[in-house]
C-alpha cells in the first residue's frame, strides 16, 4: 500500500480494488460476447455521461477530419461504444487459458517482416498506437516466439498493477519496464542488443524529449525516444497495427541517424493505420496542444 495516501484515498482505494477483484473473476469466468456487450454498454454510458471526453474527443475528429456537428457526434458515439467493446476483449486476457494469438492473428507477411528485421541482428524497434487491440498485440507477439520488452505507466496501486496490469502483460511473458525509471533506456538497449524487440506506444500527447510531428494531419508533440533508441542500437524500426480487420506489420524507411525525420515517418505510418479504422482510436485523449511540462 503507498504510504503517502490519505486516509480517505486509502478507504477509496480499498474499495476501488475490492471491486476490481470482483470484476477480474467475472471476467475469467464470462463468455466472450458478454463481456464485447457490456463493454458496449459501458462505451455508450461514457459517451453520454463522460462529457468532458466527449468533448476533446469532438474537437480532436474536427481537427482531424474536419468534422463537425452530428457528423462528428456520430463518429465519437460509434468510437466510444467500438472502444467499450475492445475494452471487453481485453479483459478477456485475464483469463490464462486464452490465447492472444488466437483472437488477434498475425498474418504470415506481418510475422515476416518482423523476422527478416530481426535478422539483421540489432534487434528491431517497434511502435504501434493506443489502437484496436494493443494488449492483444504485445502477448500474440510473445506467444509466437518473440521476446518483447515495452515501458509502461505502472498503476498508483501496486495491488491494481499485480491483478489487472501485470496479468495481460507479464503473466503472458512480456517484460515491462516503469517508463518513469531512469534505467529503462538502458534496459531496453540490453533488450535489442540481445536479439529482442524494444514496444513502444507513440500516439499520445507525453513529457519529455518530444518534437512537433505531424499526427494525423495536425502538428502534435510527438516522443522521440523510439528514434533515438534505433539510432544508438542500429535497430531497424517497424510500425505495427493491431485494429480489428487491419493487422499489419511494416517497416520505416527513414535514416535511422535523423531523429526527426524518423519521428516524422513513425507519426505518418501511425496516422495512416488510424485512418484506416478510424473508430478504434482514443479521440478522447487530448493529443494536441501546447508542450506539456
Amino acid at each position: 500500500m503507498t504510504a503517502t495516501w490519505t486516509a480517505p484515498q486509502t478507504r477509496k482505494n480499498d474499495r476501488l480494488y475490492r471491486l476490481a477483484r470482483v470484476g477480474v473473476a467475472l471476467a475469467r469466468g464470462a463468455p466472450s460476447w458478454s463481456l464485447r456487450a457490456l463493454g458496449r454498454l459501458v462505451g455508450a454510458l461514457a459517451f453520454v455521461l463522460a462529457w468532458q471526453a466527449r468533448r476533446v474527443a469532438l474537437s480532436n475528429v474536427a481537427r482531424a477530419f474536419g468534422l463537425h456537428g452530428l457528423a462528428a457526434r456520430v463518429h465519437v458515439a460509434r468510437t466510444f461504444v467500438t472502444l467499450g467493446a475492445m475494452l471487453g476483449d481485453t479483459a478477456k486476457l485475464l483469463d490464462p487459458r486464452v490465447r492472444a494469438s488466437t483472437r488477434l492473428p498475425l498474418p504470415a507477411v506481418a510475422l515476416a517482416t518482423l523476422r527478416e528485421a530481426l535478422a539483421e541482428g540489432h534487434g528491431v524497434v517497434l511502435v504501434t498506437a493506443h489502437h484496436g487491440l494493443w494488449e492483444h498485440l504485445a502477448a500474440a507477439l510473445v506467444e509466437e516466439g518473440f521476446a518483447l520488452t515495452t515501458p509502461v505507466r505502472r498503476s498508483y496501486d501496486p495491488r491494481l498493477e499485480r491483478l489487472v496490469h501485470a496479468t495481460i502483460r507479464d503473466d503472458r511473458g512480456v517484460r515491462t519496464l516503469d517508463r518513469d525509471d531512469p534505467r529503462a533506456g538502458i534496459a531496453l538497449l540490453r533488450a535489442l542488443r540481445a536479439g529482442g524487440i524494444a514496444g513502444f506506444l507513440v500516439d499520445l500527447h507525453v513529457r519529455g524529449a518530444v518534437i512537433e510531428a505531424p499526427f494525423l494531419g495536425q502538428p502534435a508533440w510527438t516522443t522521440t525516444a523510439p528514434a533515438r533508441l534505433a539510432r544508438a542500437s542500429g535497430a531497424p524500426i517497424v510500425v505495427a497495427c493491431a485494429a480489428r480487420g487491419h493487422v499489419a506489420i511494416e517497416r520505416i524507411g527513414a535514416d535511422p541517424g535523423d531523429v526527426e525525420a524518423t519521428t516524422v515517418a513513425i507519426n505518418e505510418a501511425v496516422s495512416a493505420n488510424v485512418r484506416a479504422a478510424p473508430h478504434q482510436w482514443v479521440w478522447m485523449h487530448e493529443r494536441f496542444g501546447p508542450r506539456r511540462a
